[in-house]
């Protein structure tokens, strides 16, 4: 009879394993002989199966969702192999467990699959691990395959699924499952399920009362490729995926009934009284470690800025973000200084917390970053977030600060963080508010004298602020200021030779950068007969028209705002006169204030040639493809035009 108990035990897990991964190793062989997806014959990958399962589960005496996901994915050209390649993140707390991969090939006839055997693991913070492995014996034709379940607490903001991905998709399926006394708010992609219902069962927990579970499921095929396109901020925003977020819930056992997330205001509330936020950000007594330090350079002489700067340093200067972004904190106060870490919610509440003790009005914003998604306004989901900065109202106005990364002056979010709005918190209430931020501001003065042999000698003041100092400063501190110095510019530009380079304002991000370059560039000018031709513009402003596409499904997204100007004079060889110089022009977009415009003239032996681009508006729909197309076409077109000298007789 024992034996019999035990392989009864056996069979029902067994059971359960193939209700949680219903198609794993399910490999046919037309699928192995597959050369080409027949939905789109470009594709170099094909997913032939992308299944998910949301389950509820009792776990380490917590309630929990099991995320269980199956990958069954077609290679059909050596591109893809890069799919093989698999790193899967973590949190410490949770690890991921039912993890298998197999590599499955057609061979001698016969269906041959090897398993991975070898899977390592990797801290990547303090909080973080990742898993990673390669498939075996991979080669085109091959189909790879790989399960795992990752358990997360987070229950009242489940983890989306995506139904499409960046290949096509030949089946798709998700099961949500979940405790029945729950309700949650659904938003379907637009799809047409081929298949999709719900069912109930009950669940019995060791040492708790049983669950009612109620479950949900959909499928879908042949769904198409997800296409990347330049300047979106987000391209799995777009994708066909579902969102859920708990809304309300019956106490077990009872008739009463519990608003979850109805509002925006209750979803302020909750926020302000969450123990690890407003609870929080609005006591001194959660600083009294910090504060001991940072009384010794505070003064009621301040002003309110310079309480803000002198605050907004000292936070990141003393703790150095985890590259985690979060809604709230992983910890108190005292333990992320103690540590000197910790995420974009110690952070930046840490600041609020200081900011509001020496009587600076500031309220925390949550946002969602650009790689994360956006907001849909229409359902108040804290899900929704995965940042909070800080809003600092200054004599009437409001700035914007966010702590977490030490390139950035105050006055200038980082570029992950600079969304379209945020979701303030202040003290009674939420709002919405516009976000903010420096635009990017780039000028260079260029003189050049042209050589009667062809050769040009010059010298390049730029100077530049916002994201445009913050990439040159990232670019220096990537390959090293010596680096910077001797090759950078010969990279980008041919027969660019740097004479002599001074740098202003390196490691103030508070200034504007600047640097003033001496330079020689050889073979830049034509020599034809008694003609010379050249580009005035040499390599500088834009080579290519980032939208080549005839059509365009997504809308045009810019990371932030910009000005961009090249001043350049230019004097001419002695015995050469000015034939042909390129025209004025200019082009501008929906507003007076986002245009390009482009002046030229010439007096004597000199040439001015003036380039300006001015954006003011971040976001453009599809519909305005072709306008958007055209004014990049139009820029590089201006900019790639010649002068034309000639020998005087």
């Amino acid at each position: 009879m024992k034996y019999i108990s035990i392989l009864c035990l056996l069979l029902f897990n067994s059971v359960i394993q193939a209700q949680v991964f219903p198609y794993w190793g399910m490999v046919s062989e037309a699928d192995l002989k597959m050369t080409a997806y027949e939905n789109d014959t470009s594709a170099a990958a094909v997913i032939l199966v992308n299944y998910g399962k949301t389950r509820f589960k009792i776990y380490k005496n917590t309630n929990c969702f099991f995320y269980d996901y199956h990958y069954q994915i077609k290679i059909l050209k050596k591109s893809a192999f890069d799919e093989a390649d698999v790193k899967l993140p973590f949190s410490r707390q949770f690890k991921i467990q039912n993890l298998e991969a197999i590599t499955h090939n057609w061979e001698n006839g016969k269906i041959v699959s090897e398993a991975v055997e070898v899977f390592f693991e990797k801290k990547t913070s303090k909080y973080k691990r990742s898993k990673t492995f390669a498939f075996r014996n991979i080669k085109v034709g091959s189909i790879i395959e790989f399960k795992f379940t990752i358990p997360r607490t987070q229950i009242a903001a489940p983890r989306d699924f995506h139904f499409q991905l960046y290949y096509p998709v030949k089946f798709s399926e998700y099961h949500f499952e979940f405790p029945s006394n729950y309700d949650y708010q659904l938003i379907n992609p637009p799809l047409e399920f081929h298949e999709k219902g719900d069912t109930s069962y009950m669940i019995y927990p060791d040492g708790y009362q049983p669950i009612g579970i109620a479950a949900y499921w959909w499928k879908v095929k042949n769904i198409p490729a997800l296409k990347n396109e330049p300047y979106v901020n987000y391209i799995w925003d777009y994708r066909h995926h579902l969102t859920m977020q708990l809304t309300r819930y019956r106490i077990q056992g009872t008739n009463i009934e519990e608003e979850f997330l109805s509002t925006w205001d209750k979803l302020a509330k909750n926020y302000r009284e969450h123990k690890d936020a407003g609870k929080l950000y609005s006591k001194s007594s959660k600083i009294k470690t910090v504060l001991k330090i940072t009384d010794t350079f505070m003064n009621e002489s301040l002003s309110e800025k310079e309480k803000m700067l002198k605050l907004f340093d000292f936070v990141r200067n003393n703790i150095g973000w985890t590259e985690e972004y979060r809604r709230y904190t992983s910890q108190s106060f005292k333990g992320t200084f103690e540590d000197g870490s910790g995420n974009s919610a110690d952070i930046n509440l840490l600041l609020i917390t200081l900011l509001k003790h020496y009587k600076v009005k500031a309220y925390p914003v949550l946002i969602a970053t650009q790689d994360y998604g956006y907001v849909i306004k229409k359902y108040p989901f804290v899900g929704q977030f995965n940042h909070v900065i800080v809003s600092v109202e200054i004599d009437g106005k409001m700035q914007f600060l966010d702590a977490v990364d030490l390139t950035y002056p105050y006055d200038v979010l980082p570029e992950n963080s600079f969304g379209a709005d945020g979701f303030m918190i202040d003290n009674k209430e939420g709002k919405w508010v516009t976000l903010t931020t420096k635009p990017s501001n780039d000028i260079a003065i260029i003189n050049l004298e042209i050589l009667p042999n062809g050769q040009i000698v010059g010298e390049l003041t730029h100077r530049c602020q916002s994201y445009a100092a913050n990439a040159i400063r990232k670019k220096i501190i990537q390959i090293g200021e010596e680096k910077y110095k001797t090759t950078y510019f010969e990279q980008n530009i041919s027969n660019f030779v740097i004479n002599s380079i001074e740098i202003e304002s390196l490691s103030d991000n508070t200034k504007p950068f600047n640097e003033k370059i001496s330079f020689t560039i050889n073979d830049a000018v034509q020599i034809n007969g008694d003609f010379m031709y050249f580009n005035p513009m040499l390599s500088f402003g834009e080579k290519e028209n980032p939208f080549k596409a005839e059509k365009r499904l997504l809308p045009i997204e810019l990371p932030y705002l910009f000005s961009e100007q090249y001043i350049i004079k230019i004097k001419i060889p002695k015995g050469y006169k000015i034939e042909e110089i390129p025209e004025k022009g200019g082009i501008k977009l929906d507003t007076e204030n986002s245009r390009f415009t482009y002046m030229t003239g010439s007096e004597g032996n000199e040439i001015q040639i003036v380039s300006k681009v001015n954006l003011s508006n971040r976001y453009f729909d599809a519909s305005d493809y072709k306008i958007i197309q055209n004014f990049f076409a139009y820029i590089i077109e201006k900019q790639n035009e010649n002068i034309v000298l000639k020998k005087k007789p």
